[in-house]
């Protein structure tokens, strides 16, 4: 009875690989650049043990920790990405934000767990009308992954992406949040909050069945590059804005997921201190404002 169970292990283990590295080389990506996936491939490898769990070495994206159970109807805009794979009925792939009747928001970097391949073969959805990612969701197919054409896997500037969808948001809880404006105002010290399915513990690296929130303040963003230091490939750019409080933060699979503020998008979780809520460094999100206009624009032509 082992044998068998062994041998079952194993050839799944060859099937999944063989996928990966046949049908979906080096898990490529919109936008990828060839030379980082061999890079992380070489690199990262040996990492792969849970799929479900692959972590970019440098990208150590925010996620949820200090804060309070929430309620999908309170949040009817939140939604998350999955996908489906051999072995696996749906993998949890990050965060997104519902901003049309068709059209989600999210991390650049979290498309990098998502392949084209995947899009083509209708393997790969945008989920939302639920306080529990694992039931009672609605499914959309994503049919159309639109990365911003400047991200840089190095320093995840421009860390957008847009996601169209086959079937529209129309459940009971999938309703779109309106975007900021390109001149919206960041006020230092102000409330602001993000959601998502990330870990409630800086030191287990799970998905929570359960969406979360938690409240932070806007910081300077010259403190936030002091603070953030000179070491990382990470870099404080314009196209980013920084929030923290005092055992609060966003953690490991919140990323893609929205910072709202007065019932407006105005972040998206990108990246932050590892172990997050680190009492000296702030998370960092993608700053929607910068975006506004090339939202609205990729929106209407596509």
């Amino acid at each position: 009875m082992d044998f068998v169970y062994d041998k079952k292990i194993l050839f799944s283990l060859i099937f999944i690989l063989s996928l990966a590295f046949t049908r979906n080389p080096g898990l490529r990506m919109q936008h990828l650049k060839v030379a980082y996936v061999y890079r992380w491939i070489n690199g990262n490898f040996g990492q792969v043990i849970n799929y479900r769990r692959v972590e970019f070495k440098g990208l150590e994206n925010n996620r949820i920790i200090g804060g309070h159970r929430a309620n999908i109807k309170d949040y009817p805009f939140m939604a998350y990405l999955a996908k489906t794979a051999a072995a696996d009925w749906g993998n949890f792939r990050g965060g997104a934000s519902i901003v049309s009747s068709h059209w989600a928001l999210t991390a650049a970097h979290c498309m990098l767990f998502i392949s084209d391949y995947e899009i083509e073969e209708g393997r790969a959805f945008v989920r939302g009308n639920t306080s529990f990612w694992k039931w009672n969701y609605t499914e959309h197919m994503i049919v159309k992954s639109i990365v911003h054409e400047l991200y840089d896997t190095y320093t995840n500037d421009y860390d957008i992406a847009l996601l169209k969808v086959d079937s529209a948001f129309d459940g009971k809880y999938e309703r779109p949040i309106p975007l900021v404006d390109s001149d919206y105002e960041y006020d230092v010290g102000s409330e602001v909050t993000a959601l998502g399915w990330g870990t409630t513990d800086a030191d287990i690296g799970s998905v929570s069945d359960e969406l979360n929130y938690v409240d932070v303040h806007i910081i300077d963003h010259g403190k936030c590059h002091d603070l953030l230091g000179g070491e990382s490939t990470l870099q404080l750019t314009d196209r980013m804005v920084c929030a923290m409080a005092p055992g609060k933060d966003a953690c490991v699979y919140d990323s893609g997921g929205p910072l709202i503020q007065n019932g407006l998008l105005i972040g998206i979780v990108s990246w932050g201190p590892i172990p997050c809520a680190d009492p000296t460094e702030p998370g960092v999100y993608t700053k929607v404002s910068y975006f506004s206009s090339w939202i609205r624009r990729t929106m209407t032509s596509n």
